[in-house]
């Protein structure tokens, strides 16, 4: 009787240590690092920098934009999963532009929410 006791209260734990969250995989990536990683423009509309010019987004909310041997350092943040905002100083001010992001693995465009018409499109580099 008391083997059987302790199988009945032993099987539910048993299967709640199966079911773990750290054997659990995440159903789809977080914007936060799906854009990790350098990406080249492929289309530029108003937009800072011109087609195959890149970005490079770092962990920890830092970005470097490069357009031939030019460098432009800044930070970002996701403001919600599609809305990033770009920061960048020049001299005592802080510069800070929003854009709408639409981010899948290898693609990344980016809409200015303040300035119309300001868009600009990203392939991620391998």
């Amino acid at each position: 009787m008391r083997v059987l006791m302790s199988v009945v209260v032993s099987a539910p734990l048993l299967g709640l240590t199966a079911c773990s969250s750290k054997d659990a995989k995440p159903t789809d990536d977080k914007p936060q690092d799906l854009i990790v990683g350098v990406w080249e423009m492929t289309e530029s509309k108003q937009f800072f920098g011109e087609k195959g010019s890149t970005i490079e987004f770092k962990k920890g909310g830092e970005f470097v934009h490069t357009e031939q041997k030019d460098e432009m350092k800044g930070k970002y943040k996701f403001v919600e999963d599609d809305v990033i905002q770009l920061m960048i100083k020049e001299g005592n001010q802080e510069l800070r532009s929003t854009f709408k992001a639409k981010l899948t693995k290898d693609d990344l465009e980016l809409k200015d929410m303040q300035v119309d018409g300001r868009e600009a499109k990203f392939k991620k580099k391998k």
